[in-house]
């Protein structure tokens, strides 16, 4: 599936129930049972799984990483963005009321 030119601020973004997860300082491993395949984030990849653990928008993890890292607004959305894109092409993510 192609990167969308925008995900919506107000879009609530969820880990699938089928997603396991570990932690360690600076990184995350996924698993997803269904393919057996894991996967690993570190850094910033991390912080915004760490922050996917709220249900929280697109808006509130794109501010947040904006607040806590030296970033600015137009590179952190766009890496975001694909960062979630790739996680909920892979069934990790879901975007829920993405308005049009």
């Amino acid at each position: 599936m192609a990167t969308p030119a925008r995900i919506a601020t107000d879009t609530t973004l969820t880990i699938s129930s089928d997603a396991v997860s570990t932690s360690t300082p600076g990184e995350t491993v996924i698993l997803d049972p269904a393919s057996g395949k894991y996967f690993g984030l570190d850094g910033v990849g991390t912080r915004v799984w760490e922050l996917l653990q709220t249900a929280p928008t697109y808006g509130t993890v794109v501010a947040t990483i904006v607040d806590e890292y030296d970033v600015d607004a137009d590179t952190c959305e766009r890496d975001v963005r694909a960062l979630l894109v790739d996680l909920r092409d892979r069934g990790l993510v879901r975007f829920e009321g993405e308005s049009a």
